[in-house]
């Protein structure tokens, strides 16, 4: 019974690191690929999943890939919350 929770939740841990679709802009998602993966201990009994890979892009492809990130990282920072000012 233990053994069949670790293999579902390993498994499970892998599947969400390696699902493009919600990782990487619409530019990448059908050219990566994942090379290796490994598990590191974060603490407090918790596994985190470490991936190494690639994404094999025309130059053209670099460019929409560039204007996707920052669109995205534009949309994250106007719905990120200050810190209330201490005055």
């Amino acid at each position: 019974m233990l053994r069949e929770k670790i293999s579902h939740a390993l498994l499970s841990a892998s599947e969400k690191g390696t699902n493009f679709r919600a990782k990487l802009p619409p530019a990448a998602q059908d050219y990566a690929t994942v090379r290796s993966a490994r598990f590191k201990d974060t603490g407090n009994g918790r596994l985190a999943v470490v991936l190494d890979g690639e994404i094999h892009i025309t130059s053209a492809q670099a460019q929409l890939l560039r204007s996707q990130w920052q669109e995205r990282a534009s949309r994250a920072q106007k719905f990120q919350i200050s810190p209330p000012s201490l005055r």
